[in-house]
């Protein structure tokens, strides 16, 4: 009996002991957190938030180059994907508005460098003296860059003149005998650096002021829209051991120089031109029925070098109205039938072909027209 006395109580006193324990705990589960700690979760919580924020409006990282300077690697990894630099398009119609003036340069920078800036949308096809050369720069055809004779280089505006000889004075002195660009007679003019690229010299009657809104140039009122385009390239011939030669007409300028020899004097004849039937003199080797000009003129035979040639065309117009040309050539030793003749064109020419099409479709130009015949390259 007193052993079971003494059990019971051993056991009542570890069980009131027990509860006491558990009950100090639980009260302790049931304390309030300390204020600091919640705040510093909910700044946590924050600059998590924040940084979510500002991921999603932070533009996705650029694209690395993974490379590596093992030398047993036999994998390689591809560049990453960019748009062709040649993805231009070419509307079917003239139009476009003017956009804003690049810097100022002589035409030898003009055209060696890439154009700075953009411009607004350009006239369009064969008559838009041509397309806007794409940053990269790799694109093939003439680049062309204009002097706008209404503004000085600074701007300023040159008063109209109802005087056409006024025009034609101006030009020989820019051009001379030898067809060269005078650059320190060209800097009476604004010079607009903004370059445009064609693959083919082809001008239906189109409105004169059509030159300075394809360059963007800022016009100055009037009829008179007096500018010249100066356009280069170097160019290869699908057979250099052969001979060509370059006829055309412009109305009023078109002037062809290759490798520095003035080769085509194709300027309208039936003006006061102080040197007989163009501004410098040039006599050509004969003439065909006009066809956007009072004649198409014939002129040297050059040759095109292994090695390629340099090649210029000069187009002019300054008396307002009607701007039209046309750039043909001939290959020694190709009979051609009546007065139809190629048309010179350079790789690339395609992509115009939507609006080179319905030009060569008139009934005056398939008479003298052809795309079948000789199609130069800007690479061997």
């Amino acid at each position: 009996m007193v052993s079971l006395v003494l059990h019971g109580l051993l056991l009542l006193g570890a069980a009131i002991y027990v509860v006491e324990t558990v009950q100090a705990k639980r009260k302790l589960n049931f304390s309030a957190a300390p204020p600091a700690a919640v705040q510093g979760t909910r700044q946590l919580e924050y600059r998590v938030q924040t940084a979510k924020r500002t991921a999603t409006m932070s533009p996705p990282p650029m694209a690395t180059r993974v490379t590596t300077s093992a030398a047993q690697v036999k994998v390689a990894l591809p560049e990453v994907a960019l748009p062709p630099a040649a993805s231009l398009s070419i509307p079917n119609r003239m139009g476009g508005l003017a956009g804003s003036p690049a810097a100022f340069k002589p035409v030898s920078q003009a055209l060696s460098a890439p154009p700075a800036g953009a411009m607004s949308a350009l006239p369009a096809g064969v008559t838009a003296f041509g397309f806007k050369l794409p940053p990269s720069g790799q694109v093939s055809g003439l680049r062309g860059v204009l002097y706008y004779m209404r503004s000085n280089a600074k701007g300023e505006a040159y008063p109209e003149t109802s005087d056409r000889s006024d025009y034609l004075r101006r030009v020989e002195r820019l051009f001379g005998e030898t067809g060269k660009l005078n650059e320190g007679e060209a800097s009476a003019y604004l010079r607009f650096g903004q370059q445009l690229v064609t693959n083919v010299i082809l001008f239906p009657s189109i409105p004169g002021d059509t030159a300075p809104k394809a360059f963007g140039v800022p016009q100055v009122p009037g009829d008179k829209q007096s500018w010249v385009a100066v356009y280069k390239a170097k160019i290869y011939a699908e057979s250099p051991k052969k001979r060509y030669r370059f006829l055309g007409g412009g109305n009023e300028v078109l002037l062809v120089r290759v490798d520095g020899k003035l080769v085509l004097d194709g300027c309208y004849s039936g003006i006061a031109w102080s040197k007989g039937e163009g501004p410098t003199g040039f006599r050509a080797k004969g003439k065909l029925a006009p066809l956007w000009s009072d004649a198409r003129k014939i002129g040297d035979w050059v040759s095109i070098g292994a090695n390629g040639s340099e090649i210029e065309v000069v187009l002019g117009e300054g008396w307002g109205g009607a701007f039209g040309a046309d750039l043909c050539v001939e290959e020694e030793g190709v009979t051609y039938a009546g007065e139809q003749r190629p048309l010179f064109k350079i790789e690339g020419y395609q992509k115009a072909l939507t609006s080179i099409q319905p030009v060569l479709s008139r009934p005056e130009a398939a008479a003298a027209l052809t795309l079948e015949g000789p199609t130069f390259k800007m690479s061997r």
